[in-house]
């Protein structure tokens, strides 16, 4: 039998003494002889990032873990340990005997001992939530690498709640933090943790601190007052800056947070619904703006489409008063159309104030289009308008007076191709006609506003008189230019007394004679008197005076067609001779002696009466 030799570490026994190997005790040889051989313990101190208490795939070893070793017969430290960079220590040269272990928890931070006993000897963690291990007995020569601690840190989460002004799903830069939201924590299950609600402070914030590695969501409930509705989610790539909460459920997702995570990103965004909308008014004076009095208007048609596209987001028609609205709408940018109602046309754009104007464009069309809105958070816009016009009709006839009164009598005829001018209140032209069937002309479409026409004179005509008598529809309307006085025209204005009236000139006058015979007719070689004078008349009185001349020859021309009579009034001794002898009218003497006067003469339209003589005669004194 051979019996080997070994050199021995010195022992350490469970009081913590060193102990002599010569001393009688009971010892484990390796082959035959009587030394002592030695225990050792030990093995990893881990991360535990889901605080399961056991050690995962992937959970890695904490450096820097101090490990004591404490011998249970005598309650002293027999030896002190400290983790490696991988998460190991070990005891060795142990007596074999009874112990147990300290671990003390890693200094950076907050660390937390994982839960104790779970999963298998060589997985779970050993000691208990103040970092005492169980006893355990070591055997000679035995190895046990089975004693494992897991330690984690609690978890945070949490971030805001904001005014999602614009709501495009993320919190821009200015858009503040809502007060008042409930905030559920969920958990791995998506349902409620027991106790863990808060409610978000004045800037938005809330958080939820000091959890357990696990799965956690959160569910936003907006504030009882105010209207606010969730916002869109996971809108960009910016988590830290979107919204997380579910619009229908107000739930975020479920995620996992391993030891130490702090997650600053659960936010939520709210925004209250806009309105927008107004009138549709009756632009009476077509100045564009909606003045005192200006009545609404009903039948409009009014499309909201989001801004840059087709895409339709509501249809509104107005009602009786004037009134449409759109509401529930989601912050953004959209435009308006306005579809006017039959026999209706829009007015101008962008005059007066944004309360006052009319938004669309398309001025004297039946359909327009408004500008962009840009609605935010809570908006009630109530300045978007359209005004209306129905369209004004000016015209009527320019007309043949046969008579000369300024009135378009029964029979008088229309005169066609006369050039009518429409004039704006300023004088500039807006456009031209003629006259055609019977004398007619009309100007339509026009908007509100001031206007006037100027008629074209026809050749061989003259401008009768005007406004003469009470009718405004059969009068004429024009001035000595041919122009009318400028009116103002309100929405739907149809005037049809726009009139011109024409006559042609009429002409009377002859000759007066020296009657040598007295008979009372012009014979032959019976001279013309210069110097009478000679006056022209009518039932208003004198109208005309002149004085023969050129071997008595006399006339009046440029006469407005009417009844007329001639004066005469002899001189330098001559007297009127007899009235009215013989069958011509044309070489009698029309003058009655006594008086001077003719008859009445009715002279129309371009006539000429040239009969309209007086013989005059000296007297013969007898004896």
């Amino acid at each position: 039998t051979l019996t080997n030799t070994a050199t021995l570490a010195p022992l350490v026994g469970p009081n913590g003494a060193g102990i002599d190997p010569n001393a009688a005790m009971p010892v484990k040889t390796a082959s035959v002889g009587s030394a002592v051989v030695a225990a050792q313990v030990g093995n990893f101190v881990f991360e535990d990032l889901n605080a399961n208490g056991v050690q995962d795939s992937g959970e890695t070893g904490l450096a820097g873990v101090k490990v004591e070793l404490i011998s249970t017969a005598s309650g002293l430290v027999v030896a002190s340990a400290t983790t490696t960079g991988t998460g190991l220590y070990s005891f060795t040269n142990l007596v074999p005997g009874s112990y147990r272990e300290v671990f003390t928890a890693p200094t950076t931070g907050t660390w937390y001992a994982s839960p104790q006993g779970a999963g298998t000897a060589a997985t779970d963690s050993d000691p208990n939530a103040s970092g005492q291990g169980a006893t355990f007995t070591l055997t000679d020569s035995q190895s046990d690498q089975t004693h494992d601690a897991g330690f984690f840190r609690k978890v945070s989460l949490g971030d805001v709640a904001f005014v999602d002004a614009n709501a495009n799903g993320q919190q821009d830069s200015g858009e503040a933090g809502l007060a008042g939201v409930t905030v559920q924590l969920l958990d791995a299950g998506g349902n409620p943790v027991a106790g863990a609600v808060v409610t978000t402070g004045a800037n938005g914030a809330y958080a939820f601190t000091d959890l357990l590695p696990s799965s956690y969501g959160v569910k936003f409930v907006a504030p009882a007052a105010g209207g606010y509705i969730l916002t869109a989610r996971d809108q960009g790539s910016d988590d830290a800056r979107d919204s997380d909460a579910d619009p229908a459920t107000g739930k975020t997702v479920v995620k996992a947070y391993v030891s130490g995570a702090v997650d600053n990103s659960v936010d939520a965004g709210f925004y209250v619904p806009a309105k927008l909308g107004d009138l549709a008014f009756v632009d009476a004076n077509g100045n564009g703006v909606q003045d005192g009095g200006e009545a609404g208007l009903a039948g409009v048609v009014v499309t909201l489409y989001r801004f840059g596209t087709t895409t339709v987001v509501g249809t509104a028609t107005t009602d009786a008063n004037g009134a449409y609205g759109f509401t529930g709408l989601k912050p953004g940018d959209y435009y308006e159309t306005f579809q006017a109602p039959a026999g209706y046309r829009l007015t101008k754009s962008g005059a007066g104030t944004a309360a006052t104007d009319s938004d669309p464009g398309g001025v004297g069309t039946t359909s327009g289009t408004g500008p962009k809105i840009t609605l935010v958070s809570g908006d009630n816009d109530t300045t978007h308008d359209a005004g209306f016009y129905a369209p004004i009709t000016i015209g009527d006839r320019v007309f043949y007076d046969l008579n000369g009164d300024g009135r378009q009598g029964s029979g008088e005829p229309g005169i066609d191709g006369v050039g009518v001018t429409l004039l704006n209140g300023s004088g500039a032209t807006l456009a031209t006609t003629t006259t055609a069937g019977g004398g007619a002309y009309s100007f339509g479409g026009l908007a509100p506003g001031d206007y006037a026409v100027r008629f074209a004179t026809p050749a061989g005509y003259t401008i009768t008189a005007k406004d003469a008598g009470g009718d405004d529809a059969a009068d004429s309307d024009i001035d000595a230019t041919g122009l009318t006085p400028t009116k103002t025209y309100a929405s739907g204005t149809q005037d049809g007394t726009v009139d011109a009236g024409y006559w042609r000139p009429a002409a009377i006058g002859d000759k007066v004679f020296l009657d040598a015979n007295g008979n009372g007719i012009q014979d032959s070689g019976e001279a013309g008197v210069d110097g009478i004078a000679v006056e022209l008349r009518n039932a208003g009185g004198l109208v005309a005076t002149t004085t023969t001349t050129g071997g008595g020859a006399y006339g009046f021309s440029g006469l407005v067609p009417g009844d007329y009579q001639v004066k005469f009034i002899a001189a330098g001794g001559l007297v009127l001779t007899r009235q009215d002898q013989g069958a011509d009218d044309a070489r009698d003497s029309d003058a009655n002696p006594a008086t001077g006067l003719t008859g009445t003469y009715s002279l129309s339209a371009w006539q000429t009466n040239a009969t309209a003589d007086a013989g005059v005669y000296a007297p013969v004194t007898i004896g």
